[in-house]
């Protein structure tokens, strides 16, 4: 089976600060969030001159990925259930008013880089982080679920061929599909 990567389409992205006080702003250990989340609101600050895409797939820099209503139903529907969803709001900067997001938090870490066949540095100290890839190469033994994060690297997330193939079919925005071995640290 082939995985890739879930990568946001960066190209002319907004700052999207987090303004709602909430101490749990990074959701990329693969752990579910237990304690209640407040409606999570960003702001949205485009690149001078440049006009706001409300794409389906947005990462603000805090790491909380934001999902369109539509993402959600095609992620659903393509089975990946190890997903939780919260309230979202970004306020649109043109005419003042919020637009309707899930803060996305996936469940579930798998450890399945081949280190064989992989290029990569470890983490000072740790025997399973690592801090970056020249060459990312996945095994197959154990994927537990349509989506994951890579245990080795939480804030990479990885999907199955049924999630990428549903979410190209959608036509889904601002997200791109790359494969493990194709990637590249200048895409986040």
């Amino acid at each position: 089976m082939l995985y890739n990567l879930l990568i946001a389409d960066t190209e002319g992205y907004p700052m999207l600060p987090l303004v709602t006080p909430f101490e749990h702003n990074f959701w990329c250990d693969g752990k579910p969030i237990l304690e209640a989340v407040p409606l999570l609101r960003f702001d949205c600050t485009p690149q001078a001159g440049e006009p706001v895409s409300w794409w389906d797939y947005l990462m603000p820099a805090v790491h909380i990925p934001l999902v369109s209503k539509r993402m959600r139903e095609v992620l659903t529907r393509a089975g990946a259930d190890n997903i939780q969803y919260f309230p979202a709001e970004v306020l649109d900067p043109s005419t003042k008013t919020p637009r309707t997001y899930y803060a996305m938090n996936i469940v579930g870490l798998c450890s399945c880089v081949d280190r064989k066949r992989s290029v990569f540095t470890p983490a000072e100290g740790h025997e399973l982080l690592i801090t970056d890839f020249e060459r990312l190469v996945l095994t197959s033994d154990f994927i537990p679920s349509r989506i994951f994060r890579l245990a080795e690297q939480g804030v990479l997330a990885i999907v199955d061929e049924t999630v990428r193939q549903s979410a190209e079919a959608a036509g889904l925005t601002g997200v791109r599909f790359v494969l493990p071995e194709n990637l590249d640290y200048f895409d986040f």
